[in-house]
């Protein structure tokens, strides 16, 4: 059995906050396989994702808050050797699906590593990491999820993906604003970094305004228009609470914190998720 420190390295609740790209994807797709969404929805958010943080943990050897853990225990080899079993555990399970799935997960896989890896580390570069993410977490899982839960009969969309990295890039460069010293002190320079407290509210209030306009597009492509408002509408609640925080920082830095960030990001995955399931349900049941 694997240690309690290593299985908290994996930051399993994390995954929810990525799960809204597989939603809209699913959304999607016209022709699904529910048993295949179900399988690739495990391995995406219960291996994919959580090997991904134990990678990063384990080169990264964190003593201060992380994403979705305050206080993360020291990463051993443990926490790497559970990363490559997950990682292979999820390709072979992925492959079973579709091999063009199975070719994404690998090159996920390939670049969340290349991202952290200390000798090569992505993250270090502003532009480059920021787009690594956005690309990995965004456009690829979205074809990947298309891929399986269709078993390759439908070609992911030019839209959706591009939608779908744009949904990223606006709330990504917000998860790093607490750890601008601790990532200088590391060698890294992020995109905040180089965007400033202030820039960074700006930067993403401007990819979100460009990621709605996508899901506009989006949804009358899919011929639902009227799940464009009900999302919008639902999604509403967010706003004010991300400008009372943008305010707040403004007036006193210390407000760029990890609990403050945590309770927008569980707040605004929440409202997103929720969302997308019941258009999903409404798309394909209703």
């Amino acid at each position: 059995m694997f240690h309690r420190d290593t299985l908290l390295l994996l930051r399993i609740p994390f995954s929810w906050m990525l799960m809204p790209i597989f939603w809209l994807s699913v959304y999607r797709v016209e022709n699904l396989d529910w048993v295949a969404v179900l399988v690739i929805g495990v391995v995406l958010h219960l291996l994919l994702y959580p090997a991904s943080n134990a990678y990063n943990s384990h080169q990264d050897r964190d003593t201060g808050p992380i994403g979705g853990l305050e206080k993360p225990p020291m990463a051993g080899r443990e926490v790497f050797q559970l990363s490559v079993w997950m990682d292979i555990l999820g390709l072979v399970l992925v492959s079973f699906l579709h091999w063009k799935a199975a070719v994404g997960y690998a090159v996920y896989v390939l670049f969340s590593r290349l991202y952290s890896y200390r000798k090569i580390r992505l993250k270090k570069y502003p532009v480059v990491g920021y787009l690594t993410v956005i690309l990995n977490q965004g456009a690829l899982v979205y074809a990947i999820t298309c891929w399986a839960a269709s078993h390759g009969t439908q070609a992911p969309d030019g839209v959706g993906m591009i939608t779908s990295s744009l949904l990223i890039g606006g709330f990504y460069p917000l998860t790093q604003i607490y750890q601008h010293e601790a990532d200088r002190a590391d060698g890294v320079t992020t995109i905040s970094m180089k965007l400033g407290l202030n820039g960074t509210f700006v930067f993403c209030s401007v990819v979100n305004l460009l990621a709605f306009s996508g899901l506009a597009v989006f949804f009358y492509q899919a011929e639902r228009p009227a799940h464009f408002f009900f999302f919008l509408l639902l999604s509403l609640p967010i706003l004010p609470r991300l400008i009372r925080w943008q305010k707040q920082v403004r007036l006193d830095a210390q407000h760029a914190s990890f609990k403050a960030l945590m309770s927008l990001n569980w707040l605004a995955s929440t409202i997103t998720n929720v969302s997308l399931m019941a258009l999903v349900y409404f798309r394909h049941h209703g």
